[in-house]
């Protein structure tokens, strides 16, 4: 993961996100010095085009400040337990009349 981030200098990222070098700068400081932390997502990126790829890109840099599964940082619980069919009707409760 590290020879793919040294790809990606701030100035290269400023060019491809319209930020400026000094500000993802600032918030790469930012974010490290309160680590854990959580990074909230909202409706203004799930309601995007590309929301898949920004959340997925959100975990990536919780996983990479170590902000997943700690106090004050990300929880992932894994899958929900999803309810079947057969078990919203409770067949198994009723009477065999």
């Amino acid at each position: 993961m590290a020879e793919r981030v040294e790809q990606y200098p701030p100035e290269k990222v400023a060019k491809i996100t319209w930020i400026s070098a000094e500000k993802i700068i600032e918030i790469a400081r930012f974010l490290v010095q309160n680590r854990p932390c959580i990074i909230v997502n909202g409706m203004e990126l799930e309601q995007q085009r590309n929301a898949i790829c920004g959340i997925h890109a959100k975990f990536i840099l919780s996983m990479l400040m170590g902000s997943i599964d700690v106090p004050g940082g990300e929880y992932l619980p894994g899958p929900a337990k999803c309810v079947n069919e057969a078990e919203m009707e409770c067949s198994d409760r009723l009477s065999p009349k």
